[in-house]
């Protein structure tokens, strides 16, 4: 996937338009990663990805080793979770 639309995936989020669940899930589907490779390469449960990825709100370090597993940014993550609690 192209840096350009990592870049409008962050926007999105940040502005509101996504909510951090759905942030997460595009940014793992665009880095070609499974729920299952990404839960290897963070460190925590598939159950976990899968749950955030639908609505569920994770501890911040899981948060963390989430993003830093992908290379997102937990600062957009929580961005769009502000916005998703307004």
């Amino acid at each position: 996937m192209t840096n350009k639309a990592f870049t409008r995936l962050n926007e999105l989020a940040c502005c509101g338009k996504i909510g951090m669940s759905s942030y997460l899930g595009h940014y793992r589907v665009m880095s070609g990663l499974s729920i299952g490779e990404l839960a290897n390469m963070a460190h925590v449960s598939k159950s976990s990805i899968y749950e955030i990825e639908k609505g569920r709100s994770p501890r911040v370090d899981t948060l963390l080793k989430i993003t830093n597993a992908m290379g997102a940014s937990i600062i957009v993550a929580l961005q769009a979770r502000q916005h998703e609690l307004k």
